[in-house]
């Protein structure tokens, strides 16, 4: 079987044949062996954690719905398989053919514990036959793993949807951090699906990777397994104590306590494809209940027209795939102008009720108490019979145009369908959806027939701003504070696509826009682009900067990155480097007084690039090697460290982290490239034997 996952492990040999995860031998299902303890990390990340046991004492009714909720269900170690006992046929493909099996049970089980459930890999990747030591989700898509003997969590190759009672294989993806740019590993057994760095986040509470650079080994921990009460509420132990001593209010984070965006931001901490600005690995602390989300994330929609930023959203940047209510309901009217939070309509505790709702699922309960008119209205407003497709709300306004999970899931966008969008643009509407026979033509003029020219509506006016596109739209949008951040954002980004540097004076208000750091930290990059192309000649280059300075970026930057938040910081710092101001370097370096930006990875990684760039090539070094101190998988600075190591004669080093990153991502074939030059320089010097037959 795979017995290891670790990438401190450097392949021997040549790499005309790369082992993935570093395979010793394939089958067999002996159980792996647990790692002593948790980790020293776990201390800083689990630090005032009480466990969610501890809350049914006081909180019966709360513990009673949330342990049976599908919060709960995220991740369960030694759970059953839903297909158990009725399992699918095996899944075959010309890729991949995986069987439901059992494995061996381990020496010290119980013998009435009997056979494991497994997935019998006998084509594609790592064959042989492999435990189900954890189950995932449940509700719609159940993913599993097998735990490996150093402590990594790998993702099976196979998912099972539930309503379809099938397999699917892992390349159809599963919740959308897929479509972040890492792509569809070259086999299931990838490091990049190790659950323990890429899945812990939301899977867990408090998780710590626990990750010991000097064994190559797991000790990841967890407060609790799926996601706790701590998970929303934040750290309880202090609460705990102050209950115990008569004082129940204190000591612990309630909802209510905050503002609408407050209480979105929670649950998107993981109902959102986002950019974490830290890493797990090193027990940083991570993001927790209460802390500012637009420091700790930065969440995605659409801010580059090119892939994968074009498969987040569609036209109008409503979401399209992957796990974004974040992004759907914070662009939503219902959230912007009333208030709207996950809890208007779910109750966040769970419970036996479909999707954790209120009410039930299609009636008008839950829009009645904004919407009373329009609800009394009924089938004047709808013109859809009551109890019949179209007679919901949430039929014309929700309808499941985001693909996540092996199914298509409702937009939380909340907004008014528009099939003349769909005609013009591809954007997928209620309508069509429901009226798909007919086509997009047709329900666009029954659409102007019952309810009039749609040209005003506001997701019409943001499709044309996005697809003409419209300058002066994007403007409007961009200085809009109405407007959904995220929006702005991506107006923003547009805009500098299509008028460069005579985009300048509206970034440079948005980066003094104290309301939104998301919108400042969006601007201060898209300024950072702003600088002069690479082949222009000296002369012009001058002139641009001068262009530069007149508009008032560079000192607009130099004030960002002396203020504010360490995110902003940091990207506005970032920004003055690209630029090739005289200082921007500089200021890149002072900000390692920060402890915060200093123990992170971000800023090492960011001085690294502009040292290579200025060709320091030692401090470039040491920079990137404390990047992988402290996030050891991050694949382009591997690469990066590794061309410093290759142009200072470190051939010996360079090829060993080349093929490091060659067990991270075996597809790679610029890195295998890299590898064979390594190799011809220590051949060169013999320091390794002549290729055979050469």
């Amino acid at each position: 079987m795979i017995r290891s996952a670790s990438i401190q492990q450097i392949i021997p040999s040549t790499v005309l044949i790369l082992p993935l995860l570093l395979l010793a031998g394939c089958g067999g299902g002996e159980s792996p062996e647990e790692p002593a303890g948790a980790a020293p990390t776990a201390a800083r990340i689990q630090e005032g954690y009480a466990g969610s046991e501890v809350c049914a004492g006081c909180h019966a009714q709360e513990f009673e719905a949330w342990s049976v909720s599908r919060h709960r269900a995220i991740f369960r170690p030694g759970g059953t398989p839903a297909y158990q006992g009725a399992a699918p046929p095996p899944y075959k493909s010309d890729t991949l053919v995986v069987v439901p099996a059992a494995a061996t049970p381990p020496p010290d089980a119980a013998a009435a514990d009997g056979p494991r459930p497994a997935l019998r890999v006998e084509k594609g990747g790592a064959t042989g036959t492999f435990p189900v030591d954890a189950v995932m989700g449940g509700k719609r898509l159940e993913s599993y793993a097998t735990r490996l003997e150093d402590g990594a969590w790998l993702l099976l190759p196979l998912s099972y949807q539930v309503e379809q009672r099938a397999f699917r294989p892992y390349t159809d993806g599963t919740c959308g951090v897929e479509a972040l740019g890492l792509g569809t590993p070259m086999a299931w057994q990838a490091y990049d699906r190790v659950w323990n760095h890429r899945c812990i986040d939301c899977h867990v509470t408090a998780g710590d990777i626990g990750f010991d650079t000097a064994s190559g080994t797991y000790r990841t921990s967890w407060v609790d397994p799926g996601a706790g009460c701590e998970a929303c509420h934040g750290p309880g132990e202090a609460h705990v104590e102050a209950a115990r001593a008569g004082r129940g209010g204190e000591g612990i984070l309630g909802l209510a306590e905050l503002e609408s965006p407050g209480q979105v931001e929670v649950c998107g901490s993981c109902h959102a494809l986002s950019f974490p600005f830290e890493s797990r690995w090193g027990g940083n602390r991570p993001y927790r209940p209460g802390d500012r989300f637009q420091a700790a994330f930065l969440p995605l929609l659409r801010p580059q027209e090119s892939e994968p930023f074009t498969l987040l959203t569609h036209a109008d940047r409503t979401p399209r795939s992957g796990v974004m209510e974040y992004q759907g309901l914070t662009q939503s009217l219902c959230f912007l102008r009333g208030g709207a939070t996950c809890s208007t309509c779910h109750d966040p505790h769970g419970g036996a009720a479909a999707h954790a709702l209120r009410a039930p699922a299609g009636s008008a309960d839950l829009c009645a108490g904004c919407h009373q008119d329009v609800v009394a209205a009924g089938e004047k407003h709808s013109h859809h019979a009551a109890g019949k497709p179209g007679g919901a709300c949430v039929d014309c306004h929700m309808p499941p145009t985001v693909e996540a999970l092996g199914t298509r899931l409702a937009s939380h966008a909340i907004d008014v369908p528009v099939p003349a969008s769909q005609v013009d643009y591809g954007i997928p509407d209620a309508c069509t959806l429901c009226h798909g026979d007919r086509g997009a033509k047709w329900a666009a003029t029954q659409f102007k027939r019952l309810w009039g020219d749609p040209e005003g509506l506001r997701r019409r006016r943001l499709a044309r701003a996005f697809n003409g596109p419209d300058a002066a739209a994007l403007r409007a949008l961009l200085a809009d504070t109405g407007e959904a951040d995220l929006l702005r954002a991506d107006a923003a980004a547009a805009l500098a696509r299509l008028e460069g540097l005579a985009a300048a004076p509206q970034l440079l208000a948005a980066l003094a826009d104290g309301s939104s750091l998301l919108l400042q930290r969006y601007a201060a990059d898209l300024l950072g682009g702003l600088g002069a192309r690479a082949d222009l000649g000296l002369t012009e280059r001058a002139e641009h900067f001068g262009r530069l300075q007149e508009a008032g970026v560079p000192d607009a930057l130099r004030r960002a990155a002396d203020t504010g938040p360490a995110a902003l910081r940091l990207a506005a710092a970032s920004a003055l480097a690209r630029l090739g101001t005289s200082d921007g370097l500089a200021r890149l370096e002072s900000l390692r007084a920060d402890p915060e930006l200093d123990n992170g990875y971000r800023l090492h990684q960011a001085l690294g690039k502009y040292y290579l760039l200025g060709q320091k090539l030692a401090e470039a070094a040491e920079a990137y090697e404390r990047v992988l101190r402290i996030t050891p998988n991050h694949l382009s600075v591997i690469e990066d460290l590794g061309f410093v190591y290759f142009t200072t004669q470190r051939f010996q080093e360079a090829r060993d982290l080349w093929m490091r990153g060659l067990t991270l991502n075996p597809a790679n074939e610029d890195l295998r490239l890299k590898v064979h030059l390594a190799e011809d320089q220590l051949r060169s010097r013999g320091q390794l034997p002549p290729e055979a037959g050469g």
